[in-house]
Protein backbone atom coordinates (compact mmCIF):
# COMPACT_ATOMS: atom_id res chain seq x y z
CA UNK A 1 0.00 0.00 0.00
CA UNK A 2 0.99 3.69 0.18
CA UNK A 3 1.53 3.76 3.76
CA UNK A 4 5.51 3.73 5.06
CA UNK A 5 4.16 0.41 6.72
CA UNK A 6 3.60 -1.61 3.58
CA UNK A 7 6.36 -4.28 2.58
CA UNK A 8 7.09 -7.03 0.48
CA UNK A 9 10.18 -9.37 0.07
CA UNK A 10 11.32 -9.50 -3.52
CA UNK A 11 13.66 -12.44 -4.83
CA UNK A 12 15.85 -13.25 -7.89
CA UNK A 13 14.06 -14.50 -10.84
CA UNK A 14 15.06 -14.81 -14.47
CA UNK A 15 13.10 -12.41 -16.89
CA UNK A 16 11.80 -13.22 -20.54
CA UNK A 17 12.89 -11.23 -23.11
CA UNK A 18 9.61 -10.83 -24.65
CA UNK A 19 9.49 -7.14 -26.14
CA UNK A 20 6.16 -6.77 -26.34
CA UNK A 21 4.68 -6.38 -22.32
CA UNK A 22 4.54 -3.18 -22.33
CA UNK A 23 2.55 0.14 -21.41
CA UNK A 24 1.93 2.18 -24.98
CA UNK A 25 0.39 5.38 -25.99
CA UNK A 26 -1.38 7.13 -28.77
CA UNK A 27 -4.43 9.44 -29.82
CA UNK A 28 -7.91 8.49 -30.61
CA UNK A 29 -11.45 9.85 -31.21
CA UNK A 30 -13.32 11.58 -28.28
CA UNK A 31 -13.56 13.58 -25.40
CA UNK A 32 -12.40 13.13 -21.22
CA UNK A 33 -12.03 9.42 -22.25
CA UNK A 34 -9.24 6.75 -21.50
CA UNK A 35 -9.36 3.52 -23.72
CA UNK A 36 -7.76 0.57 -22.40
CA UNK A 37 -7.75 -3.14 -24.33
CA UNK A 38 -5.44 -5.92 -24.03
CA UNK A 39 -4.33 -7.04 -27.83
CA UNK A 40 -3.23 -10.76 -28.34
CA UNK A 41 0.34 -9.56 -28.29
CA UNK A 42 0.25 -8.94 -24.72
CA UNK A 43 0.45 -4.75 -24.93
CA UNK A 44 -1.41 -2.65 -22.98
CA UNK A 45 -2.39 0.95 -24.85
CA UNK A 46 -3.74 3.71 -22.86
CA UNK A 47 -5.01 6.53 -24.80
CA UNK A 48 -6.06 9.84 -23.04
CA UNK A 49 -7.87 12.83 -25.41
CA UNK A 50 -8.70 15.57 -23.36
CA UNK A 51 -9.35 19.22 -25.07
CA UNK A 52 -7.09 22.24 -22.73
CA UNK A 53 -8.07 24.81 -25.31
CA UNK A 54 -5.98 27.12 -22.58
CA UNK A 55 -2.86 24.37 -22.32
CA UNK A 56 0.16 25.30 -24.40
CA UNK A 57 1.41 23.13 -27.28
CA UNK A 58 4.45 21.95 -24.96
CA UNK A 59 1.09 20.87 -22.27
CA UNK A 60 -0.52 19.54 -25.21
CA UNK A 61 2.13 16.83 -26.00
CA UNK A 62 3.22 16.66 -22.61
CA UNK A 63 -0.66 15.25 -22.37
CA UNK A 64 -0.95 13.23 -25.62
CA UNK A 65 2.09 11.13 -25.32
CA UNK A 66 2.33 7.67 -23.41
CA UNK A 67 5.67 8.08 -21.12
CA UNK A 68 6.29 3.82 -21.04
CA UNK A 69 8.78 2.60 -23.23
CA UNK A 70 7.78 0.45 -25.76
CA UNK A 71 10.52 -2.20 -25.24
CA UNK A 72 10.34 -5.02 -23.00
CA UNK A 73 11.92 -5.61 -19.23
CA UNK A 74 15.03 -6.74 -20.32
CA UNK A 75 15.66 -3.91 -22.96
CA UNK A 76 14.82 -1.45 -20.57
CA UNK A 77 17.02 -2.92 -17.70
CA UNK A 78 19.74 -3.09 -20.27
CA UNK A 79 19.39 0.53 -21.64
CA UNK A 80 19.53 2.07 -17.88
CA UNK A 81 22.76 -0.19 -17.13
CA UNK A 82 24.32 1.47 -20.18
CA UNK A 83 23.60 5.13 -18.96
CA UNK A 84 24.84 4.08 -15.67
CA UNK A 85 28.15 2.57 -17.08
CA UNK A 86 28.76 6.04 -19.15
CA UNK A 87 27.76 8.42 -16.36
CA UNK A 88 30.33 6.73 -14.31
CA UNK A 89 32.92 7.22 -17.37
CA UNK A 90 31.78 11.10 -17.14
CA UNK A 91 32.40 11.49 -13.59
CA UNK A 92 35.71 9.99 -14.03
CA UNK A 93 36.87 12.15 -16.88
CA UNK A 94 34.87 15.15 -15.55
CA UNK A 95 37.14 18.10 -13.65
CA UNK A 96 35.15 20.34 -11.18
CA UNK A 97 37.87 23.21 -11.96
CA UNK A 98 36.42 23.29 -15.40
CA UNK A 99 32.87 23.74 -14.95
CA UNK A 100 31.00 22.66 -11.77
CA UNK A 101 27.28 23.72 -13.67
CA UNK A 102 27.94 20.95 -15.60
CA UNK A 103 28.35 18.04 -13.23
CA UNK A 104 27.05 14.97 -14.66
CA UNK A 105 22.94 14.44 -14.09
CA UNK A 106 22.86 10.97 -12.59
CA UNK A 107 21.04 8.06 -13.97
CA UNK A 108 17.21 7.97 -14.14
CA UNK A 109 15.32 6.08 -11.81
CA UNK A 110 12.74 3.74 -13.36
CA UNK A 111 9.15 3.80 -12.78
CA UNK A 112 7.45 0.07 -13.04
CA UNK A 113 3.77 -0.18 -13.54
CA UNK A 114 1.93 -3.74 -13.65
CA UNK A 115 -1.31 -3.93 -15.36
CA UNK A 116 -3.79 -6.72 -14.43
CA UNK A 117 -6.99 -5.70 -16.60
CA UNK A 118 -9.17 -7.59 -14.91
CA UNK A 119 -8.91 -6.39 -11.40
CA UNK A 120 -11.33 -4.44 -9.74
CA UNK A 121 -9.59 -1.53 -9.38
CA UNK A 122 -7.53 -1.27 -12.19
CA UNK A 123 -9.50 0.81 -14.68
CA UNK A 124 -10.45 3.06 -12.24
CA UNK A 125 -6.39 3.52 -11.60
CA UNK A 126 -5.55 4.27 -14.70
CA UNK A 127 -8.42 6.79 -15.51
CA UNK A 128 -8.39 8.94 -12.43
CA UNK A 129 -4.97 8.77 -11.49
CA UNK A 130 -2.28 6.97 -13.98
CA UNK A 131 -3.94 9.35 -16.77
CA UNK A 132 -4.38 12.50 -14.86
CA UNK A 133 -3.63 15.63 -16.22
CA UNK A 134 -0.90 16.26 -13.41
CA UNK A 135 0.77 13.05 -13.74
CA UNK A 136 1.05 12.83 -16.93
CA UNK A 137 2.22 16.17 -17.28
CA UNK A 138 4.89 15.01 -14.77
CA UNK A 139 6.04 11.69 -16.06
CA UNK A 140 6.69 12.75 -19.55
CA UNK A 141 8.40 15.71 -18.51
CA UNK A 142 10.66 13.72 -16.48
CA UNK A 143 11.32 11.20 -19.01
CA UNK A 144 12.31 13.99 -21.17
CA UNK A 145 14.66 15.50 -18.68
CA UNK A 146 16.17 11.96 -18.30
CA UNK A 147 15.25 11.84 -14.90
CA UNK A 148 12.82 8.95 -14.92
CA UNK A 149 12.44 5.72 -17.56
CA UNK A 150 8.74 4.60 -17.39
CA UNK A 151 8.40 0.39 -17.82
CA UNK A 152 4.72 -0.86 -17.94
CA UNK A 153 3.60 -4.78 -18.58
CA UNK A 154 0.59 -7.32 -18.39
CA UNK A 155 0.93 -9.44 -15.50
CA UNK A 156 -0.73 -11.70 -18.96
CA UNK A 157 2.68 -11.59 -20.45
CA UNK A 158 6.26 -13.45 -19.95
CA UNK A 159 7.89 -10.20 -18.38
CA UNK A 160 4.39 -9.08 -16.39
CA UNK A 161 5.01 -12.69 -13.99
CA UNK A 162 8.54 -12.59 -13.81
CA UNK A 163 8.33 -8.64 -12.41
CA UNK A 164 4.96 -9.70 -10.58
CA UNK A 165 7.22 -12.98 -9.08
CA UNK A 166 10.87 -11.19 -8.65
CA UNK A 167 8.89 -8.23 -6.58
CA UNK A 168 6.65 -10.56 -4.58
CA UNK A 169 3.47 -8.51 -6.00
CA UNK A 170 0.09 -9.32 -4.38
CA UNK A 171 -2.22 -6.33 -4.70
CA UNK A 172 -3.18 -4.62 -7.29
CA UNK A 173 -2.55 -1.53 -8.92
CA UNK A 174 1.03 -1.88 -8.51
CA UNK A 175 3.91 0.99 -8.61
CA UNK A 176 7.27 0.81 -8.18
CA UNK A 177 10.30 3.44 -8.37
CA UNK A 178 13.72 1.58 -8.24
CA UNK A 179 17.12 2.51 -9.12
CA UNK A 180 19.16 0.08 -11.60
CA UNK A 181 22.60 -0.21 -11.23
CA UNK A 182 24.85 -3.03 -12.53
CA UNK A 183 24.68 -5.84 -10.68
CA UNK A 184 28.24 -6.81 -9.05
CA UNK A 185 27.38 -10.05 -6.99
CA UNK A 186 25.66 -13.14 -8.22
CA UNK A 187 22.73 -12.55 -6.36
CA UNK A 188 21.16 -9.95 -3.81
CA UNK A 189 18.15 -9.92 -1.79
CA UNK A 190 15.82 -7.75 -1.18
CA UNK A 191 13.95 -5.58 1.78
CA UNK A 192 11.13 -3.29 1.82
CA UNK A 193 9.99 0.25 1.58
CA UNK A 194 7.42 2.21 2.00
CA UNK A 195 5.78 5.00 0.01
CA UNK A 196 7.78 8.18 -0.28
CA UNK A 197 10.54 6.47 1.99
CA UNK A 198 14.02 7.32 1.07
CA UNK A 199 15.32 3.99 2.50
CA UNK A 200 15.86 1.10 -0.42
CA UNK A 201 15.69 -2.51 -1.08
CA UNK A 202 17.65 -4.74 -3.88
CA UNK A 203 16.12 -7.36 -6.25
CA UNK A 204 18.22 -8.70 -8.80
CA UNK A 205 16.98 -8.72 -12.93
CA UNK A 206 18.32 -11.43 -15.31
CA UNK A 207 17.80 -11.61 -18.90
CA UNK A 208 18.55 -15.47 -19.74
CA UNK A 209 18.96 -14.19 -23.53
CA UNK A 210 21.11 -11.46 -23.02
CA UNK A 211 22.74 -11.80 -19.63
CA UNK A 212 22.03 -8.63 -18.51
CA UNK A 213 22.36 -8.45 -14.80
CA UNK A 214 21.46 -4.95 -12.49
CA UNK A 215 20.06 -5.00 -9.14
CA UNK A 216 17.02 -2.89 -8.26
CA UNK A 217 17.08 -0.59 -5.31
CA UNK A 218 13.50 0.37 -4.38
CA UNK A 219 12.70 4.19 -3.53
CA UNK A 220 8.76 3.94 -3.82
CA UNK A 221 6.41 0.87 -3.63
CA UNK A 222 2.79 1.51 -3.38
CA UNK A 223 0.04 -1.38 -4.14
CA UNK A 224 -3.44 -2.26 -3.76
CA UNK A 225 -6.40 -0.74 -2.51
CA UNK A 226 -4.85 2.15 -0.86
CA UNK A 227 -2.49 3.41 -3.92
CA UNK A 228 -6.04 3.57 -6.05
CA UNK A 229 -7.64 5.86 -3.32
CA UNK A 230 -4.84 8.41 -2.99
CA UNK A 231 -5.54 11.15 -4.75
CA UNK A 232 -3.48 12.42 -7.52
CA UNK A 233 -1.85 14.89 -5.71
CA UNK A 234 -0.61 12.47 -3.07
CA UNK A 235 0.55 10.51 -5.59
CA UNK A 236 2.66 13.51 -7.33
CA UNK A 237 4.10 14.14 -4.30
CA UNK A 238 5.33 10.45 -3.47
CA UNK A 239 7.34 10.13 -6.65
CA UNK A 240 8.44 13.81 -7.57
CA UNK A 241 9.35 13.71 -3.89
CA UNK A 242 11.21 10.39 -3.83
CA UNK A 243 13.07 11.65 -7.59
CA UNK A 244 13.93 14.72 -5.52
CA UNK A 245 15.73 13.03 -2.92
CA UNK A 246 17.33 10.61 -5.18
CA UNK A 247 18.71 13.29 -7.69
CA UNK A 248 19.81 15.37 -4.48
CA UNK A 249 21.62 12.22 -3.14
CA UNK A 250 23.07 11.32 -5.92
CA UNK A 251 24.43 14.72 -7.08
CA UNK A 252 26.25 15.01 -3.57
CA UNK A 253 27.49 11.41 -3.98
CA UNK A 254 28.89 12.64 -7.63
CA UNK A 255 30.01 15.86 -6.32
CA UNK A 256 32.27 13.77 -3.68
CA UNK A 257 33.14 11.22 -6.04
CA UNK A 258 34.25 14.07 -8.43
CA UNK A 259 36.35 15.96 -5.37
CA UNK A 260 38.03 12.48 -4.11
CA UNK A 261 39.28 12.05 -7.75
CA UNK A 262 40.10 15.40 -8.35
CA UNK A 263 41.95 15.05 -5.28
CA UNK A 264 43.36 11.78 -6.33
CA UNK A 265 44.37 13.74 -9.61
CA UNK A 266 46.20 16.57 -7.81
CA UNK A 267 48.32 14.14 -5.48
CA UNK A 268 49.31 11.84 -8.91
CA UNK A 269 50.32 15.65 -10.85
CA UNK A 270 52.08 16.30 -6.99
CA UNK A 271 54.12 13.06 -7.44
CA UNK A 272 54.62 13.63 -10.74
CA UNK A 273 55.80 16.77 -10.61
CA UNK A 274 57.67 15.54 -6.90
CA UNK A 275 59.38 12.84 -9.16
CA UNK A 276 60.05 15.85 -12.41
CA UNK A 277 62.28 17.80 -9.44
CA UNK A 278 64.04 14.98 -8.10
CA UNK A 279 64.74 13.66 -11.35
CA UNK A 280 66.26 16.84 -12.35
CA UNK A 281 68.42 17.18 -8.82
CA UNK A 282 69.76 14.22 -9.57
CA UNK A 283 70.38 14.87 -13.00
CA UNK A 284 72.11 17.91 -11.80
CA UNK A 285 73.96 16.22 -8.96
CA UNK A 286 75.33 13.58 -11.75
CA UNK A 287 76.10 16.50 -13.56
CA UNK A 288 78.01 17.97 -10.83
CA UNK A 289 80.20 14.65 -9.89
CA UNK A 290 80.65 14.43 -13.76
CA UNK A 291 82.22 18.19 -13.77
CA UNK A 292 84.26 17.49 -10.67
CA UNK A 293 84.90 14.15 -12.04
CA UNK A 294 86.60 15.83 -15.11
CA UNK A 295 88.20 18.87 -13.29
CA UNK A 296 90.08 16.31 -11.14
CA UNK A 297 91.07 14.31 -13.88
CA UNK A 298 92.44 17.10 -15.93
CA UNK A 299 94.19 18.43 -12.71
CA UNK A 300 95.57 14.92 -12.61
CA UNK A 301 96.79 15.25 -16.23
CA UNK A 302 98.13 18.17 -16.04
CA UNK A 303 100.52 17.45 -12.49
CA UNK A 304 101.10 14.33 -14.68
CA UNK A 305 102.46 16.48 -17.73
CA UNK A 306 104.22 19.06 -15.57
CA UNK A 307 106.03 16.13 -13.98
CA UNK A 308 106.66 15.11 -17.02
CA UNK A 309 107.81 18.39 -18.32
CA UNK A 310 109.92 18.41 -15.49
CA UNK A 311 111.50 15.47 -15.58
CA UNK A 312 112.43 15.39 -18.69
CA UNK A 313 114.27 19.13 -17.76
CA UNK A 314 115.64 17.76 -14.89
CA UNK A 315 117.09 14.81 -17.34
CA UNK A 316 118.26 17.33 -19.94
CA UNK A 317 119.97 19.12 -17.51
CA UNK A 318 121.82 16.72 -15.26
CA UNK A 319 122.82 15.42 -19.20
CA UNK A 320 124.39 18.65 -19.83
CA UNK A 321 126.38 18.72 -17.15
CA UNK A 322 127.68 15.48 -17.24
CA UNK A 323 129.08 16.50 -20.94
CA UNK A 324 130.46 19.52 -19.48
CA UNK A 325 132.16 17.62 -16.87
CA UNK A 326 133.54 15.16 -19.28
CA UNK A 327 135.25 17.73 -21.56
CA UNK A 328 136.97 19.94 -18.42
CA UNK A 329 136.47 23.22 -17.31
CA UNK A 330 137.09 25.96 -20.10
CA UNK A 331 140.14 26.39 -21.64
CA UNK A 332 142.23 29.49 -21.04
CA UNK A 333 144.31 29.16 -24.69
CA UNK A 334 147.52 28.37 -23.34
CA UNK A 335 147.82 24.73 -24.09
CA UNK A 336 149.28 25.05 -27.27
CA UNK A 337 149.16 21.23 -28.39
CA UNK A 338 145.32 21.07 -28.68
CA UNK A 339 143.25 23.82 -31.17
CA UNK A 340 140.88 26.28 -29.02
CA UNK A 341 137.73 27.31 -30.56
CA UNK A 342 136.44 30.62 -29.31
CA UNK A 343 132.29 31.11 -29.66
CA UNK A 344 130.61 34.11 -29.84
CA UNK A 345 127.00 33.31 -29.04
CA UNK A 346 124.49 35.83 -30.58
CA UNK A 347 121.15 35.63 -28.48
CA UNK A 348 117.58 36.27 -29.47
CA UNK A 349 117.49 39.20 -27.18
CA UNK A 350 120.57 40.57 -28.67
CA UNK A 351 122.58 40.20 -26.15
CA UNK A 352 126.06 38.38 -26.26
CA UNK A 353 127.80 35.72 -24.87
CA UNK A 354 131.35 34.60 -25.61
CA UNK A 355 133.14 31.39 -24.58
CA UNK A 356 136.31 29.44 -24.90
CA UNK A 357 135.94 25.72 -26.58
CA UNK A 358 138.38 22.85 -27.75
CA UNK A 359 138.65 22.07 -31.15
CA UNK A 360 137.59 18.21 -30.47
CA UNK A 361 134.95 19.65 -28.49
CA UNK A 362 131.42 18.76 -30.13
CA UNK A 363 128.63 20.57 -31.14
CA UNK A 364 126.32 18.83 -28.23
CA UNK A 365 128.98 20.37 -25.87
CA UNK A 366 127.87 23.99 -26.85
CA UNK A 367 124.29 22.97 -26.54
CA UNK A 368 124.45 21.49 -23.11
CA UNK A 369 126.78 24.70 -22.26
CA UNK A 370 123.94 27.17 -23.33
CA UNK A 371 121.25 24.79 -21.88
CA UNK A 372 123.37 25.41 -18.27
CA UNK A 373 123.63 29.43 -19.16
CA UNK A 374 120.26 29.62 -19.78
CA UNK A 375 119.17 27.90 -16.62
CA UNK A 376 121.74 29.43 -14.39
CA UNK A 377 119.57 31.83 -11.95
CA UNK A 378 122.09 34.58 -11.59
CA UNK A 379 119.29 37.23 -11.22
CA UNK A 380 120.20 38.65 -14.15
CA UNK A 381 118.20 37.21 -16.73
CA UNK A 382 114.51 37.17 -16.95
CA UNK A 383 112.50 34.50 -18.04
CA UNK A 384 112.19 35.93 -22.07
CA UNK A 385 116.12 34.84 -21.76
CA UNK A 386 115.60 31.67 -20.35
CA UNK A 387 115.59 29.66 -23.74
CA UNK A 388 114.47 25.88 -23.73
CA UNK A 389 113.87 25.04 -27.07
CA UNK A 390 117.01 26.32 -29.58
CA UNK A 391 118.71 25.27 -32.53
CA UNK A 392 121.83 26.69 -33.48
CA UNK A 393 123.22 27.68 -36.51
CA UNK A 394 127.09 29.58 -38.20
CA UNK A 395 126.99 32.75 -39.89
CA UNK A 396 129.89 31.81 -41.53
CA UNK A 397 129.94 29.26 -43.27
CA UNK A 398 126.05 29.37 -43.41
CA UNK A 399 124.80 26.95 -41.90
CA UNK A 400 122.55 24.76 -39.43
CA UNK A 401 124.71 22.90 -36.39
CA UNK A 402 122.12 19.89 -35.81
CA UNK A 403 124.54 17.36 -36.13
CA UNK A 404 125.59 16.94 -32.28
CA UNK A 405 128.27 14.82 -32.49
CA UNK A 406 130.20 16.91 -35.03
CA UNK A 407 133.41 18.94 -33.27
CA UNK A 408 133.29 22.49 -33.76
CA UNK A 409 136.84 21.85 -35.98
CA UNK A 410 134.55 19.38 -38.31
CA UNK A 411 132.19 22.40 -38.76
CA UNK A 412 134.93 25.02 -39.45
CA UNK A 413 134.33 26.68 -36.19
CA UNK A 414 137.99 27.06 -35.84
CA UNK A 415 140.00 29.32 -34.16
CA UNK A 416 136.58 31.72 -33.52
CA UNK A 417 132.64 32.28 -35.23
CA UNK A 418 129.54 33.11 -34.33
CA UNK A 419 126.70 31.28 -33.37
CA UNK A 420 123.13 32.42 -33.65
CA UNK A 421 120.92 30.94 -31.19
CA UNK A 422 117.24 30.61 -32.59
CA UNK A 423 114.54 30.38 -30.35
CA UNK A 424 112.14 27.67 -31.41
CA UNK A 425 109.40 28.53 -28.98
CA UNK A 426 109.15 32.33 -29.92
Amino acid sequence: GASAGASASAGTSSIGSSSNSNISGGNGAGGNQIHEHERNDGDIHINNNTSHSDDNDNDKALLTKCPFKPTGYSNTIESITTKCTNHQESITNFSLALDQSSIPKPPPLMLIYLHSPFHQHTTSFCQSKLCSSRILKFLNRSVGDEELVCWGGSVHTADGKNVMSMMNVTAFPFLALVRVRPQSASSSSSSSAGAGSSATSSASANNNANVTRANLEIYLRMEGHKLNTITPSTLYTYISRSISEYQQTQNEEISRTIARQEEINLRNQQDREYELALEEARRKEREKEEEEQRKREEEQKRIEEEERVRALEESRISEAERILYLHGDEPDGSDKSEKCVRIRFMLPSGQRVERRFRGRETIDTVKSFLILYFEKDDGKKSDEYKIKNFQLSSNYPKKALVDGSATLESEGLCPQAVIMVQDLDA
